[in-house]
């Protein structure tokens, strides 16, 4: 199934979430009983957020043996609708690059450089619930969900890790094509932060996302760490900001098939 989604942690979940989690802490006392589950959702969703958003990443892939593999990454990214990547390192990967483009009916047009093939393709739509580069993130893990794509139950009012959250199950609305068949959803209580996601196929758990090392940059909380437990597989994918910087004022024109083929 392929989910019509808001977030590489690349990764996209990755800067999607990070986008999302953007600052501003607000009210919630009492908010149980004013809020519907659908309405505390898009409060986490419609947070303020930086206009752009430019950073290094490290990727890690940890294997059930324990084997692990690491890659670095640039990337840029214009609101929700734009973002593109380069991987830096190592040599295999150097120079793949990726742009998303987010169309106003909520889809993606996503393209991929390869550069051992000198080509730029586009992913197809029925390709994009697939890998990214062999982490536990989906291409459509890149982006942001359609608030009208679900329908919301809060099912519980609970602690994770110290922290009061809303748990809210979103299940996809009948006909609407997703990756995932339900999403338990974890939103900070404090400040509408979704620290944590459960991703279902079916009745199993197969996918695990945490949110981490959440801090403040040019007055917008935003997270350092977004992990990705395939939970079937036993393999883990961490991402994590070696550096950020925000509202840069990158040009539109910046996210370009016509960039891909070099590294800024």
């Amino acid at each position: 199934m392929r989910r019509g989604w808001s977030g590489l942690a690349a990764l996209a979940v990755f800067l999607v979430l990070a986008m999302a989690t953007a600052a501003a802490l607000l009210p919630t006392e009492g908010l149980a009983q004013t809020m519907s589950a659908r309405e505390i959702v898009e409060r986490s969703e419609n947070r303020p957020e930086p206009r752009d958003l430019a950073a290094t990443q490290t990727i890690r892939l940890i294997s059930q043996a324990g084997g692990e593999r690491s890659m670095q990454m640039q990337t840029f990214r214009r609101g929700d609708e734009r973002m593109i990547l380069w991987f830096v390192a190592p040599g295999e990967v150097r120079g793949t690059s990726l742009l998303r483009v987010e169309r106003e009916d909520g889809e993606a047009d996503i393209w991929l450089y390869l550069p051992a093939m000198r080509r730029t393709r586009r992913v197809s739509g029925s390709a994009q619930s697939g890998s990214f580069m062999g982490t536990d993130f989906s291409y459509n893990d890149m982006g942001r969900r359609r608030l009208d794509d679900y329908e919301y139950t809060l099912v519980d009012e609970a602690e994770l890790d110290g922290e009061a959250v809303w748990v809210i199950e979103m299940v996809p609305r009948a006909g609407v094509e997703s990756d995932y068949s339900r999403i338990r959803r974890y939103i900070r209580m404090s400040d509408f932060v979704t620290l944590q996601e459960d991703l279902y196929d079916g009745a199993t758990l197969w996918k695990v996302m945490t949110v981490g090392d959440i801090h403040q940059i040019g007055g917008y909380t935003l997270p350092g760490r977004l992990e990705m437990v395939d939970v079937v597989k036993n393999h883990r994918t961490v991402m994590t900001f070696d550096e950020m910087a925000v509202d840069q004022g990158i040009d539109e024109s910046f996210f370009s098939p016509r960039s891909l083929e070099r590294i800024p």
